[in-house]
């Protein structure tokens, strides 16, 4: 099924001749009028067209964060409209746009607009584009076959700018499909997700040596969440920031945050969760120093994979850049090309995630092409509107913005209009796609927060895709919908629980408190339970981080002594309680450990 829009358009175009494929190209020209706004604009023979003799010059020069243009098609209705059908993509050539302005296109037919597509920011030289048309007409009522203008506009957040884009080679084209991609299984199981957030990445408190914060997160916090349901935890860190800036960009091993690393992937391996491990908050990559920036990257990532490949691939994801936002989309795709080229030597079997840039925005990843490698997951973030979700809080520009209800006016076809943008984009490229940001903060009205975050998770289930919450434990001045000094069932906001589909009923489990202890050729074991049917485990390690199953229980009840061989000598000892209930989920006690040899003296 998610192959089949785009072999059928395929298949469309070799069973049909289609004539007209170039609309604008080396003097062939569709167009029959011009319009403008907050520019002026020029068909010109100089400034080296692309190919061709001739080429769009447009200067800009906007007050109100917007300046365009239009290229019409049918003479304002007084002849026939272009059909685009049987074509898998609208190819176009542009250069130019300042920095930090963004170059949109979106299709006309008659008085009906297709999805305003980001194609790209600047770009110094002349840069090809291909843009899938189903992306440009998803979740709207506009027609390909009878399309009557091409709208074309420069913006930016700033209310005022100017600069020039130059426009060339329009042509519509068939792409054949890519290889189907094998990450399916793994997105799927994916399912809920939460994010580490604020901690191993929060690199602003290097300078005043408070990083990291050591007991931010600690076991019990995973044990809660996962006994809600999640599946997948997002640990963000900031490597780049833990290696030296000069090659050969060693990373710092030895730094606390890698022994806080290693803590998630054992609560991760204890709670069955999938770990994204997630390079966070890195120096700023841009349009001028990606070329010198992509060797220091590539080299911090063979650390990485070379630390962490012996992962399991089944439950580990390598997630390269997060929110990427001051290099073009072109620029980013070389970078991240050589990143995944280098993880490739050292962890051919994990996929990766991979998202575009203006901050891994979901407009920017519908505009980008896939990498040609068949195990990614793309990435998007969502949290729109950011004045809404982003009211109140302290760390923003401009901080405490007035307050907000949700929904209002657009946002909610807004919302929709994305993730059926998202969707229909990887539907054609048969990749899956993860929400691996998204909050409101806790600033707004609990009514609204429970009406966004329900609309986000409807288009979630609408289209069967995992997310992430960025924010689950935050109180005051962040997206947070559980307490974190109080890990109880009520402490979580019922309507995200029920909209994220959870259930936080943890297994009623007191672990083994003082009531372990050691004779001279056994340990004993203690411990008091409710009664419960599930499977219980009594495990013991050497290490904390190998575990061994030593005695098995389907069903328990009230206080239970267990007598085991003393397996490890003087060494210390330690042990654990692991129940999966019914519905397969699972859950550890805290780890107890105990020295024999101290415990006879």
């Amino acid at each position: 099924m998610r192959y089949s829009i785009y072999t059928i358009c395929f298949l469309i175009c070799i069973s049909n001749t289609v004539l007209g494929t170039d609309i604008y190209k080396a003097g062939t020209s569709l167009f029959t009028g011009t319009w403008q706004g907050e520019g002026v604009l020029s068909e010109i023979t100089t400034e080296n067209p692309y190919e061709g003799g001739q080429h769009y010059r447009f200067v800009y020069n906007f007050t109100n964060h917007w300046s365009g243009f239009g290229l019409n098609m049918d003479n304002w209705g007084s002849t026939a409209p272009v059909d685009f059908t049987g074509f898998t993509h609208l190819r176009l050539v542009y250069r130019g746009v300042s920095a930090q302005h963004t170059f949109r296109i979106q299709l006309r037919s008659g008085a009906d607009f297709g999805v305003l597509y980001d194609v790209g920011g600047t770009a110094q030289n002349y840069t090809v584009i291909d843009i899938p048309l189903i992306v440009l007409t998803s979740g709207t009522t506009i027609s390909l076959a009878d399309i009557t203008e091409i709208d074309i506009n420069v913006s930016s957040d700033n209310s005022s700018g100017n600069g020039t884009l130059y426009f060339d080679a329009i042509e519509l084209v068939n792409i054949a499909p890519p290889p189907p991609s094998i990450a399916w299984p793994m997105a799927a199981a994916m399912s809920q997700g939460f994010n580490l957030n604020n901690w191993l990445e929060a690199y602003w408190l290097i300078p005043f040596n408070a990083y990291p914060e050591v007991n931010k997160y600690r076991r019990e916090h995973i044990a809660f969440l996962a006994s809600g349901g999640i599946k997948t935890m997002r640990m963000p860190v900031t490597f780049e920031r833990l290696a030296d800036t000069e090659p050969p960009y060693a990373l710092d091993v030895g730094h606390e945050a890698f022994r806080l690393i290693d803590s998630c992937i054992l609560w991760a391996q204890d709670y069955g969760l999938i770990l994204s491990i997630d390079n966070h908050h890195g120096y700023e990559l841009n349009d001028q120093n990606y070329l010198q920036e992509t060797p220091r990257l590539c080299a911090i990532w063979r650390q990485i994979v070379q630390r962490y490949g012996h992962l399991p691939a089944t439950s580990t994801l390598f997630e390269i850049l997060n929110e990427p936002h001051a290099i073009s989309k072109n620029n980013l795709h070389y970078v991240q090309h050589a990143i995944i080229d280098t993880i490739r030597l050292y962890a051919p079997d994990h996929t990766l995630v991979v998202g575009a840039n203006s901050y891994n925005s979901g407009a920017a990843l519908s505009a980008s092409n896939p990498y040609d490698d068949n195990n990614i997951i793309y990435t998007f973030h969502s949290y729109e509107p950011y004045f809404f979700t982003h009211q109140g809080m302290s760390w923003t520009s401009p901080p405490f913005f007035p307050p907000m209800s949700f929904p209002q006016g657009n946002d909610m076809a807004n919302i929709a209009a994305l993730f059926s943008t998202v969707s229909a984009w990887s539907e054609l490229y048969d990749v899956p796609v993860w929400l691996g940001e998204f909050g409101v903060g806790n600033s707004a009205a609990l009514t609204s927060r429970c009406n966004y975050v329900e609309a986000i998770m409807d288009q979630v289930d609408l289209y069967d895709m995992p997310f992430a919450y960025w924010d689950v434990f935050s109180v005051t001045d962040g997206f947070g919908f559980a307490d974190p000094n109080n890990l109880v069932p009520s402490s979580v906001i019922p309507c995200f629980e029920e909209a994220m589909h959870l259930n936080f009923s943890p297994l009623s489990i007191l672990d083994f408190g003082s009531s372990i202890d050691c004779t001279k050729d056994q340990v004993t074991l203690t411990w008091q339970l409710e009664e419960q049917e599930a499977l219980l485990e009594i495990q013991s390690s050497i290490d904390a981080y190998s575990w061994k199953t030593i005695q098995t229980v389907s069903t328990y009840n009230g206080r239970m002594k267990l007598d085991v061989p003393l397996e490890f000598g003087n060494s210390t000892s330690y042990y654990r309680l692991k129940v999966t209930s019914p519905n397969q989920e699972i859950y550890c006690s805290v780890i107890q450990s105990v020295t024999c040899e101290e415990k006879r003296k």
